[in-house]
Order: structure tokens, then sequence, then C-alpha cells
């Protein structure tokens, strides 16, 4: 893990994307294939359960859980994160439950993870608070993208950078 400036930083067609700076954008979470992979658990989990019910299988219980847990692992944050907003230099993370969390991009940005030119994820940070935004999971992801490096480049930060 190293710092690197703002310039060094690039993702894959950011630099094609034109923007309004203080413009509100919303990006809501793709969620279909969670919806999917969530479904055929949740299934796996119900059969076992029910193999364990007429046949008294050990195995078949603790693959049942495991598979629940699984489900609940994948579907809870699909749930639970409604949106996210970007307006000028502030990114909010709506929830179902709870309050938003805002956070500003210049100040609470700390860490970029990429793989090769690919942007896979934003890590924020303000006091306790931690979350974190993977522009490929959110639509329109490119220009989430854009309009958080937009921010970093004119304000010349120095973020952490991870690649994997």
């Amino acid at each position: 893990m190293k710092d690197k400036p703002a310039h060094r930083i690039r993702g894959k067609n950011i630099h094609k994307i034109k923007l309004q700076v203080n413009e509100l954008t919303e990006h809501f979470p793709q969620v279909k294939i969670v919806i999917i992979y969530s479904a055929i658990l949740f299934i796996l989990a119900a059969l076992f359960f029910w193999h364990w019910l007429t046949s008294r299988f050990i195995l078949s219980l603790i693959l049942s859980i495991l598979l629940f847990v699984g489900f609940v692992a994948l579907f809870w944050p699909v749930f639970l994160i409604k949106k996210v907003q970007i307006k000028g230099d502030t990114i909010t993370f709506v929830y179902r439950i709870g309050a938003p969390f805002t956070f500003r991009i210049s100040k609470d940005l700390y860490q970029v993870v990429q793989r090769r030119d690919e942007i896979m994820s934003f890590r924020f940070s303000a006091g306790n608070k931690r979350s974190q935004v993977s522009p490929s999971a959110y639509t329109d992801g490119d220009v989430l993208s854009a309009k958080i490096m937009d921010v970093f480049k004119k304000k010349r930060m120095t973020v952490q950078l991870v690649d994997i």
C-alpha cells in the first residue's frame, strides 16, 4: 500500500464523462444478480433443512445453517443500502434503516482500491464512521467514479492506493 497523488490514479473511461460538479446524482445498488444468488442460497438452505427434518442427517442441518448464514450475509447489505447521493464535495449514503452518513470527499476519502486501471472501491472515514462505495455495484457507476475523481483531482488530494 502506498500513497499516490491524484493525477496518477486513473479509472477506465473516466476522462470521457462530462459532469456538472454541483449537480445532485443518485446511484442505486445493482441488485439483480445479488437477488438471484440470494434466492439460490435460500432455496438450497430450505432443501437441506427439509432433508434434515425427514432424515435427521446432521450434515444436512449443518449445511442448511451455513447456507442460511451465507444468504443473510449476501442479502443484508443490499437490503440496508438504499442509494448513494453525490453533490459537489459531499457523498451521502442513504440507508433504509437509520440516519444517512455524509462524507466530504476532499476530507474523508482515505483509500482507493484498484485492479490494473479499473477502480474497484473508494473508502471513506470520518471519526468512527467508515464506508466504501464500489462503482461497479451501482447504477451509473462510471458517473459515480468520475464525480469522485473530479473532486479528487481539483483538490489535488493524496490518498492511499491499494492494488489488488
